[in-house]
């Protein structure tokens, strides 16, 4: 059986961006390959230096990965930080990474169009980490968004190169990208994202959602006005959680004239609450039993050490680490 790999930072809250652009996607691949999902949690440190806000973050992602369609019977779940073989396996490829390709890595160029000060180390060579995170497990697949595809692209660089050093010892993993959820338009139009502030939260309080959707940005065409669904960010957002017969409803409110945005609103609520009540139910639920979730990631953690402890094991030998 193939095999596929994906990471998820817990810094912040999942939104519906994460869920359709990353999540959905690889927990759609469950049942026809072997899957390792992780928190990436050294990743995190770049921008979570507080001890006690990391662990509960991450323990709450946990949940919500879970509630929202990991299958922990099919998928290796465990932390990042409980298989040290990553940061092994990330310094033996920054040996022979080119300062140049770190260079030219979106994260680091955005950075620097920032303008931001007092660069870290750990920003730089966020991509080195990322290719030993992949190319640890010799997984076939990397599910990820379009932004991230860089970052796989690096790590087959990366693979190719320690292959002709020191012969065959990496799968080149193939990035996959589902063309239809490249990019979840957010309340302001732009990619849906925490650093741009225009996120809808998956699991936060339903007055808090409503909130959040209500603020959806919208032109300012009079209620009898036809209105174009192609162009509305309302739609744009409803069409990822509604079945065919319920977007053709709604696109012909739209293309009739008389739909208020007020309405339109409520309508992309509504289909909210019920597209994600099943997991926010089951989250509930399980926040009353943590013990399950400890569980979970002690028996992922094994499963990943054992396939990770191969291939370092390999890497370490034609490398000349071990005597």
């Amino acid at each position: 059986m193939q095999s596929l790999i994906t990471g998820i930072k817990p810094t912040g809250k999942i939104h519906l961006g994460n869920y359709f652009g990353a999540f959905k996607p690889a927990f759609e691949f469950q049942k026809d390959y072997q899957s390792y999902i992780f928190l990436a949690n050294l990743h995190a440190l770049n921008q979570v230096q507080n001890g006690k806000e990391l662990k509960e973050t991450s323990f709450d992602l946990c949940a919500n990965l879970i509630s929202l369609g990991l299958d922990t019977e099919k998928s290796h779940f465990f932390l990042q930080s409980d298989v040290p073989e990553h940061a092994e396996l990330c310094w033996i490829l920054s040996t022979i990474c080119s300062f140049g390709v770190l260079e030219r890595a979106h994260a680091w160029k955005d950075f620097k169009n920032k303008g931001l000060k007092d660069p870290k180390l750990g920003l730089f060579s966020y991509p080195v980490l990322m290719a030993a995170d992949i190319l640890l497990y010799n997984v076939d697949i990397v599910p990820v968004g379009k932004d991230q595809k860089q970052h796989v692209e690096i790590a087959r660089d990366l693979a190719h190169k320690f292959n002709g050093i020191y012969g065959d010892t990496f799968i080149l993993p193939t990035p996959v990208i589902q063309k239809e959820v490249e990019t979840i338009t957010g309340i302001d139009g732009q990619k849906m994202s925490k650093s741009y502030n225009n996120i809808i939260a998956i699991f936060e309080d339903e007055n808090l959602i409503k909130k959040s959707i209500m603020k959806i940005q919208t032109d300012s065409l009079p209620v009898d006005a036809v209105k174009d669904p192609n162009t509305c960010n309302i739609f744009q957002i409803y069409k990822h959680m509604a079945n065919k017969e319920e977007l053709d409803n709604f696109k012909d409110k739209y293309l009739a004239g008389g739909l208020s945005y007020g309405e339109a609103k409520n309508t992309l609520f509504d289909k909210f609450m019920i597209y994600f009540k099943e997991a926010r139910t089951k989250k509930a639920k399980l926040m009353e039993k943590p013990d399950q979730i400890y569980e979970i990631l002690e028996q992922g953690k094994q499963q990943a050490k054992k396939r990770a402890q191969t291939t370092l094991n390999l890497v370490k030998e034609k490398t000349g680490l071990t005597l």
